[in-house]
């Protein structure tokens, strides 16, 4: 599977990720609930399975905290 490497950054209750595929940034925004401290994290790795399945809605809920956080969007 192809993998892009980028970035995720908060803004208040947004949480925003750029990742380079192809040569092109694609973002990611989604929002917290409730407010979240700030954070940037500068090393995240994306896995797809292809381009073209890199749009979309989803729904995820689950916990930030100090350990690792995985993120699975299907």
């Amino acid at each position: 599977m192809p993998t892009a490497c980028g970035f995720f950054k908060s803004h208040g209750r947004r949480l925003v990720g750029t990742f380079i595929v192809d040569t092109s940034p694609r973002h990611f925004t989604t929002e917290f609930k409730p407010r979240n401290q700030p954070f940037k994290c500068s090393r995240i790795k994306l896995t797809y399975a292809e381009t073209a399945k890199l749009v979309g809605i989803c729904k995820w809920s689950g916990t930030v905290g100090k350990d690792d956080l995985e993120m699975s969007l299907g």
